[in-house]
């Protein structure tokens, strides 16, 4: 496949997939997808595509001093010195994942943990 033809095939998902991240409330994405004839392994085939794309997007790579490993997880806390930098900061760091959270809440820290963690 061919770039240009990759390139369109992922915005087209792209634009599916926040149709049925934006369906109604109480109605499953099995449902959503049945209704809208969308294959369930095409769907979630492209939606692994789209995360992945996002992902080594915004990848950065971060100093590894002062971590904490949690199983095969490392938290970085970084220092609160940069103006610049809303608060609070943490990253998430598998030897193969590198995810990076600004104004995160506690509670979202600690779901997105135990998603990387089911998905390792």
């Amino acid at each position: 496949m061919d770039q240009i033809t990759t390139d369109v095939r992922m915005a087209e998902w792209t634009a599916l997939i926040r149709q049925c991240q934006g369906r109604p409330e109480g109605q499953t994405a099995k449902q959503w997808l049945e209704e809208n004839g969308v294959s369930a392994k095409q769907y979630y085939y492209w939606l692994r595509k789209v995360r992945q794309q996002v992902f080594e997007q915004k990848a950065v790579q971060l100093p590894t001093e002062s971590c904490r490993m949690s199983s095969n997880l490392a938290l970085i806390e970084l220092p609160d010195d940069e103006k610049n930098t809303p608060t609070p900061m943490i990253t998430i760091r598998t030897k193969k994942v590198s995810i990076e959270i600004t104004g995160a809440t506690e509670e979202l820290a600690v779901k997105l943990i135990k998603a990387v963690r089911h998905a390792i």
